[in-house]
């Protein structure tokens, strides 16, 4: 559940969180999201919360419109 304002900073700690959590830390092929600002700055965040072999970033993101 998601209790505070949905910045990047919070919502890439999250999903950290649910990735670990599940044993997916390592396993992200790309991620499908809109265009808000908050999305960019998640991805941002995420690099540095998971392990250094996880390939998350920019170029693993699909915009949907």
């Amino acid at each position: 559940r998601l209790t505070k304002s949905h910045t990047g900073e919070y919502l890439a700690e999250k999903v950290a969180e649910s990735l670990k959590e599940y044993g997916l830390d390592t396993s992200i092929l790309s991620m499908t999201m809109d265009n808000a600002s908050n999305n960019d700055a998640l991805l941002r965040e995420l690099t540095h919360l998971l392990p250094s072999d996880a390939t998350v970033g920019s170029h693993y993101q699909i915009r949907c419109f």
